[in-house]
């Protein structure tokens, strides 16, 4: 391959040529060699050049659109005649012997050939980029894009229609501040509504495609142009370009366009500007206005004639252009800008480049529903109402077509959110509906108020016009409505109450219809209202049949609406006298029922178990399984049902699979459910159970479950709120980890905690894979609400198979260890007053102090112990505290709070007493127990009261408490005297003493009191005689005792003798200052 590029002179004649030689063709034509690799060129028997043949037949296409290989190509014609066509032009090239084509091509994006084909037999020479030295393409380049620049794109500028009248010298001046850009595939060139709409765009090559809201509506080629008006004028921004393929892209910003070329070239500038804006109006207002469906379908003589009658303004942002309520003269049209649309003060739309408002202005004398503002710098053209009609009057055919499209615009605009989306209204005439708009009050509702309440009666209907309201049933948000959704259409024929209530979810206006209105408008128009009263009628019909179907666990999760109301359609109503057999037990059926009015038996063999009434159904599992009827149905009263056979209902699940895989799933599980009661007739706590519809409820809430092998489904000692039957597979229960038995098909565990929030007294794990269902607490809590007589039954016999769980808790108190008989009435009794409570993590159960009635028992947590701040102990499951308080009033003695989340059985004071008073003998054995914990718990914390023991530790001073003896002091007896050597301590449990040091009165003293501690420690003289003011209760420490429990504890020993040490020197200190003259008798020494 070779490249050559003309140079000013000849070689002379040689016959061979190489790189950088320069030759000359057949017609002149000189170039030079830029390949590495030589051409031969052979002299001729005159000796002119030639060069070897590379032929091609006349004919031969070389390149196509499709196969465009020698775009970038460089191309001598030797010899013949060649025509290159080029994308999007109608200009052929034709070259002949000894021309040159494409030298810029090989550095410059260049228009694409469309065809390159021989008119006759060719000899030519093709050559590409690769092949030229690469200092000799650096200097080749730049003179490429001069030839490229003052050539190709001054081509391609002058054909556009807007530059096609200025001068050259604007155009050559144009093409120097050209910017390049290529864009890669996919990528976007210009984005809708940005400023790089104030640029021009000429691709020269590449494929572009402009979208509006994602859609493509044209498409750009070689020697393409874009937004050549729109660099000066207001046009539409809603195009968005992005590159097809590689594309080369040439622009220039409305700035530099006009600060260049405005001064350089006036005249050419101005000429532009004019041709531009005739253009403009020409083409861009006509656009507008074919975007307006009133004016799509007019003829271009009328459109023209209308785009001439457009005014333009411009609005700043912030400016208003017309206001809600005040009269309307005309329609705008928005060629550039962003401008907002509010009613009421609140904004409901945006609207920008290529929209329009106010169409309805042009018929009618109506005031502006809404307030239009600029947000930005907008450029629109109005249209008066005036000029409207002056135009309109030269195509009178036209004008009522147009009027008529108004009317059925302004009438769809209001009644197709107001009024046509009710069905009752539907096929209404347009006269009817003019009466009923006049009919319609105007209402708005702040945020969170109320619109309508669930029960009440109501004869209005709602339409919503602007705002969000919430449907609430039973407390609970089930859907929302928003602009042009309605409700209530029920309530403007039949006095229903309402379904449900409907509150304000942001400030809300609405239209309402009453009854009374439509009653009046009906009496004007009666063929309209009998219409009226038979669709209300079929409404109401399938308003209840709606929900009927929305009640039955197989639609219940059904999303489609479209689905439910198919399903409805399906229905067949019958009727059935008292007596009557509907379905008979054993029996095939393929057809569900529902209950519209009436009352039925039910009956499994031969015995009553249920009543049906209006509302209920039977029979679903018909409907997509083939399975015998279960019970006999059969009408009490005359009854009406509705009947949705099998075949109808399959038709209308192949239409909808999402719902037919959730139905057949549903009714799958629905049929192994039945299975299930009679294996829960087998769980002893339901064996006693007679009502057949407690034992329906509980297998509705029964959920599947599937294990895998060694997959641990409960562990011992954990918290639980399941229980489980087992469908399929085995599994192992273990107890302290050994095994004691396997479970199977059909067996069951966890009962107890549907009751009792008890731990789990085994570990369940698979041996097999298989699959188990649940019953859950609260489901379970939720059905024996409904049913209290058999609740207490279920919890009776819960109760004795926790029998032991709660004896062996029972049992760990010291107050009850030696009187808890297995099988005593006691016992049984005892257990029955224990109530499950639950403390969340960081709460007080007790607090030190507070008085308290109420012995608890921890089952599952763990609890925090402490006495005033500091920290005692913890307590865990299976700990127990406040035993005292079940027979006395006394305060707490520590506070205890929930260290984790926290479970227990509770036993009150007063239940206690009453059970306790039925056994006496249990009575004072329990009470004896709890007189001695209560004494040395008292003696406790006297002995850590005194400072000696402050820090000695719990260990320590329960030691002590231990040892202490009780002792009698009658009134007026010494109980220890001054000067006199001691060896014992004394506490005062209840009682007076008085203190006296050489006659003198020093202290009186009473309960809780201590003396003695310092002579007991070292053999020191009493310093004061202690005298019984009344009979006083004593506790006495012997030295003997002391010394005992000090050697078991020599760090606590160490503290004490520490502390005892710094109290005997104060002890001293304090006789020594008293035996001063000025300080005898002084008070506060």
């Amino acid at each position: 391959m070779h490249s050559l590029t003309l140079l000013p002179s000849p070689p002379e004649h040689q016959s061979s040529f190489f790189v950088g030689d320069v030759i000359e063709s057949p017609r002149g034509k000189r170039a030079q060699l830029f390949s590495p690799s030589a051409v031969t060129l052979d002299a001729s028997e005159d000796g002119s050049p030639t060069v070897v043949r590379h032929p091609y037949k006349s004919g031969t296409v070389l390149s196509t659109s499709d196969n465009n290989f020698l775009n970038d190509h460089f191309i001598i014609v030797l010899r013949g005649r060649l025509q290159i066509s080029y994308e999007n032009n109608d200009d052929d090239l034709i070259l002949n012997d000894g021309d040159i084509h494409g030298d810029v091509a090989l550095f410059c994006p260049t228009p694409r050939h469309k065809l390159i084909t021989c008119l006759t037999d060719c000899t030519l020479c093709i050559l590409e980029k690769s092949d030229i030295p690469r200092g000799v393409r650096r200097g080749a380049e730049p003179l490429a894009w001069v030839i490229f620049r003052n050539t190709v794109l001054v081509s391609i500028l002058s054909n556009i229609p807007s530059f096609s009248t200025v001068g050259i010298g604007l155009i050559k001046s144009l093409v120097h501040i050209l910017v390049h850009r290529v864009f890669e595939p996919k990528e976007f060139i210009l984005l809708e509504g940005s400023e790089g709409y104030q640029s021009l765009y000429i691709i020269s090559r590449g494929d572009v495609v402009a979208t509006v809201d994602g859609q493509p509506v044209s498409s750009f080629g070689d020697r393409g142009d874009f937004n050549v008006v729109g660099m000066l004028h207001a046009t539409p921004r809603k195009y968005t370009l992005v590159a097809s393929t590689t594309t080369h892209v040439f622009s220039v910003s409305r700035t530099s366009f006009t600060e260049r070329l405005r001064q350089k070239h006036p005249n050419s500038y101005s000429t532009f500007v004019l041709r531009s804006a005739a253009l403009f109006h020409s083409a861009t207002l006509q656009i507008l206005i074919n975007a307006v469906p009133l004016f799509a379908n007019a003829s271009t003589a009328l459109q023209e004639t209308l785009s001439g009658c457009l005014r333009h303004s411009i609005y700043d942002p912030g400016s208003t252009v017309v206001e809600q309520g005040e009269g309307g003269e005309g329609m705008y049209f928005i060629s550039r800008g962003k401008l907002s649309v509010t009613i009421d003060g609140i904004v409901v739309k945006i609207i920008k480049d290529g929209d329009f408002f106010g169409e309805v202005a042009l018929f009618y004398d109506t005031p502006r529903t809404a307030t239009v503002t600029a947000e930005t710098h907008s450029h629109l053209f109005a249209l008066s109402k005036e000029d409207f009609l002056a135009v309109t009057q030269k195509f009178p055919l036209e004008k009522k077509v147009i009027k008529n499209m108004a009317e059925n615009r302004f009438y769809d605009f209001v009644l197709s959110i107001l009024v046509k989306k009710v069905p009752l209204f539907a096929n209404s005439s347009v006269e009817f509906l003019n009466v009923l708009l006049r009919s319609l009050e105007s209402r708005t509702y702040n945020t969170d108020e109320c619109v309508i309440n669930q029960g009440e009666d109501g004869e209005e209907i709602y339409f919503v016009s602007r705002g969000e309201l919430d449907i609430s049933i039973n407390g609970k948000r089930v859907h929302s409505l928003k602009d042009g959704d309605f409700f209530g259409e029920i309530a403007l024929v039949y006095d229903t109450p309402r379904t449900a209530s409907i509150t304000a979810a942001v400030t809300t206006q609405v239209f309402l219809l009453s009854r009374c209105d439509l009653l009046s408008v009906i009496n004007q128009f009666p063929v309209e209202g009998q219409k009226i009263l038979e669709i209300s009628r079929q409404r109401l019909n399938k308003f209840v049949l709606n929900d009927l179907i929305r009640k039955v666990p197989m639609f219940k999760f059904c999303k489609s609406e479209e689905f439910i109301s198919q399903v409805v359609e399906c229905l067949v109503p019958r009727g059935y006298t008292a007596g009557e057999l509907i379905v008979t037990e054993g029996s095939g059926g393929d057809e569900m029922y529902f209950v519209s009015r009436g009352e039925l038996h039910v009956t499994v063999e031969g015995n009553l178990v249920h009543r049906m009434q209006d509302g209920d159904f039977f029979g679903e599992v018909a409907l997509v399984f083939n399975t015998p009827r279960t019970a006999t149905i059969q009408a009490s009263t005359k009854t009406q049902v509705f009947a949705l056979h099998r075949t109808q209902f399959n038709t209308v699940r192949q239409k909808f699979t999402e719902e037919s895989h959730l139905i057949h799933h549903t009714a799958l599980s629905r049929f192994r459910l039945y299975t299930l009661s009679d294996l829960i007739r087998k769980v002893p706590m339901f064996s006693g159970c007679k009502n057949n519809m407690l034992i329906k409820d509980i297998v509705e809430y029964l959920l599947p479950r599937t294990f895998v092998e060694g997959e641990t489904i409960i562990s011992e000692g954990s918290g639980g709120d399941e229980m489980y039957f087992v469908s399929r597979g085995t599994l192992k229960v273990l107890v302290d980890g050994k095994y004691v038995h396997t479970m199977r098909d059909g067996d069951f565990f966890g009962e107890v905690s549907l009751v009792f929030d008890a731990p789990r007294t085994a570990t369940i794990v698979a041996e097999t894979g298989g699959t188990l269902f649940v019953l859950k607490e609260s489901n379970f809590q939720e059905v024996t609400l409904m049913y209290p007589e058999d609740t207490a039954c279920i919890r009776t016999c819960a109760l004795s198979r926790f029998h032991d769980v709660y004896l062996s808790m029972i049992r760990k108190v010291p107050l009850f260890s030696n009187v808890m008989l297995d099988n005593s009435p006691f016992v049984k009794s005892l257990i029955d007053l224990l109530r499950p409570a639950r403390h969340s993590q960081g709460t007080y159960i007790v607090k030190e102090g507070e008085g308290g009635n109420e012995m608890y028992f921890v089952l599952r947590g763990q609890l925090a112990l402490t006495i005033g701040d500091q920290f005692i102990g913890r307590l865990r499951d299976g700990d127990y505290f406040g035993e005292v308080a079940l027979l006395y009033d006394t305060p707490r003695t520590a506070s205890i709070y929930a260290e984790l989340d926290s479970q227990f059985l509770v036993l009150n004071q007063t239940d206690f007493l009453k059970c306790v008073a039925e056994y006496p003998s249990f009575y004072e054995e329990v009470k004896e127990k709890a007189n001695v914990r209560l004494r040395k718990f008292v003696l406790l914390q006297m002995v850590e009261k005194v400072p000696l023991f402050f820090h000695c530790g719990r260990e320590f001073s329960t030691d002590l408490t231990d040892r202490l003896e009780p002792r009698l002091v009658e009134e007026g007896s010494i109980i220890m005297k001054e000067h006199e050597t001691g060896n014992e301590m004394y506490f005062i449990c209840r009682g007076e003493v008085t203190m006296h040091r050489d006659g003198e009165h020093l202290a009186t003293v009473t309960d809780g009191s201590f003396f003695g501690e310092i002579s007991m420690v070292y053999d020191t003289a009493r310093v004061a005689t202690i005298t019984a003011v009344t009979n006083t209760h004593l506790f006495v420490l012997s030295k003997v005792d002391f010394d005992t429990v000090m050697q078991r504890h020599p760090r606590a020993a160490r503290l004490l003798l520490g502390v005892a040490k710094e109290r005997f020197l104060q002890i001293a200190l304090l006789d020594l200052v008293r035996k001063v003259p000025i300080f005898k008798g002084a008070d506060g020494v």
